[in-house]
């Protein structure tokens, strides 16, 4: 943490690959890997703003490494503070029509790629 309610991003991200739906649930955590960069995302600090406790998971699906993303966090500023928009900022990223937030309709995309 940097302060109230700014988070570093690297501590905060993490990824995993999946290629069914059990691997989802598994909480092993020797599967999910930390990248080295993330200013890509979040800017030249690799700083977010606007929460603590900040944990973004982003399953990967093996064939295509179409992303699915779980944002959970212990606290979240008030609203008249800056605050990113992960979703927002994760759609401007990976594009909206690629990126899933629902583990329903990212388990489809799971069982299209072992067809």
């Amino acid at each position: 943490m940097v302060g109230d309610y700014i988070v570093k991003a690297i501590d905060s991200v993490h990824f995993k690959i999946v290629s069914d739906l059990n691997q989802l649930e598994d909480a092993n955590s020797a599967d999910f890997f930390a990248p080295k960069f993330l200013h890509w995302i979040f800017g030249e600090k690799e700083e977010i703003k606007g929460y603590e406790g900040l944990n973004i998971t982003f399953y990967l699906s093996a064939k295509q490494l179409i992303p699915l993303v779980e944002i959970a966090y212990s606290n979240k500023a008030p609203a008249f503070a800056a605050v990113d928009n992960l979703e927002e900022i994760f759609k401007k990223h990976f594009g909206p029509d690629r990126l899933y937030f629902d583990k329903k309709a990212f388990s489809e995309v799971l069982l299209a790629e072992k067809a």
